[in-house]
């Protein structure tokens, strides 16, 4: 009987040995953190790893092409504290400080408060209900269904009389909204191997459907869907998968892998990085230009630069409700520096245009459009 029930334990400290980890909320961020995710849009690894229990991926060959700095800080030191008084945290990113709710079971985004459109005036963009980013605990085969819209409402007064001249009519008020319908499922465990090192994770798949939609308020007439006019697809819903590799004791995930709507197509990496910056070139503080043309535009569009110091630039193309059209990350050598973008893909409208240091400082802008 002794043998038996030393068996017993015996087998099951083998099962422990080699069971999947839970993730707990003993790491998630607190005031005076700072997380640091590198980004490879080139790594060379083309398909996502399939599901698999105590499984062994080796990303140790990822190249750090930028760094991604965030830092937390009470809630109460934000400009947007009075429309979020129910935060804990707050961080800043290049377009608006996020604002986040911290209890024991979830970490969730709020909202915005800052340019998200890009002319010149803030916005309060809250989420109803919050966007859960952490769950407490995680664990293996965990699975969430989610919905939720960030939106906000706004005079037209405050938006440039051209934006409308192809409309037949003069809004009052205009409101976008962001709805997302997000399935999260922890589907895999086992070590992941990045540059950093190796670590035990949970890998929990998230597959995101998103509809934005632009609306203005018209007199009599009321609030008016005008998506497609924008660019801002008409309500078309937009899916994306991501792949969050999470290790208990990590304030920022291991590795995020973000891929095409069928989820086997890997387009860019995140990972978790020690490093600050990336020693490839000391960016200069004088803004640019940006040459467009033909503007308005029809099946293809080209920018060229003026004034850009070389070294590495991102180059970033946005719909008018801030959905991100298209991304190329170059290494600037000798100017002019051409970009030709096919715009096949592209809806009628009007579209946002930056070009970034690999520091997320803005080094030129524009705007164009597109008729047909």
């Amino acid at each position: 009987m002794k043998k038996f029930t030393f068996l017993i334990a015996f087998v099951c400290s083998m099962v422990n040995v080699n069971a999947q980890i839970i993730v707990t909320n003993a790491a998630w961020p607190k005031a005076g953190d700072t997380t640091k995710l590198a980004n490879d849009s080139e790594s060379g690894y083309l398909l996502a790893p399939a599901q698999a229990t105590n499984g062994n991926w080796d990303f140790s060959k990822l190249k750090e092409e930028s760094i991604d700095l965030t830092s937390f800080a009470p809630a109460s030191q934000g400009n947007g504290f009075a429309d979020f008084p129910t935060a804990e945290l707050y961080s800043k990113s290049n377009f608006a400080d996020v604002y986040y709710n911290v209890t024991n079971s979830a970490f969730e985004i709020l909202g915005y408060k800052g340019d998200i459109l890009g002319f010149g005036f803030p916005l309060v963009v809250k989420g109803k209900p919050a966007a859960v980013e952490r769950r407490n605990p995680m664990k293996y085969f965990d699975i969430s269904n989610t919905e939720y819209t960030f939106g906000a409402t706004f005079s037209a007064e405050l938006l440039p009389d051209s934006l409308f001249s192809g409309i037949p009519f003069t809004p009052d008020s205009v409101r976008f909204g962001q709805n997302i319908k997000r399935l999260d499922v922890v589907d895999s465990w086992g070590k992941l191997k990045i540059p950093l090192g190796t670590y035990d994770v949970l890998r929990e798949k998230r597959t995101s459907i998103q509809t934005i939609k632009l609306e203005v308020k018209i007199p009599v007439l009321g609030w008016t869907d005008v998506s497609n006019f924008f660019g801002g697809a008409g309500g078309t819903p937009d899916t994306s998968v991501a792949y969050h590799y999470i290790a208990n004791g990590s304030t920022e995930p291991i590795m995020v892998l973000n891929c095409t709507a069928t989820g086997d197509t890997i387009q860019d990496i995140d990972f978790k990085t020690n490093k600050t910056k990336v020693g490839i070139f000391s960016p200069s503080l004088s803004i640019g230009k940006l040459n467009i043309f033909p503007n308005p535009a029809n099946n293809f569009i080209e920018f060229n630069t003026t004034g850009i110091i070389e070294g590495k630039a991102h180059l970033m193309i946005t719909d008018l409700l801030g959905k991100t059209m298209r991304e190329e990350t170059d290494i600037l050598t000798k100017e002019p520096y051409n970009w030709f973008i096919n715009l096949d893909n592209f809806n009628v409208g009007m579209y946002f245009v930056s070009l970034k240091d690999e520091k997320g400082n803005i080094k030129a802008s524009g705007t164009f459009s597109i008729v047909r």
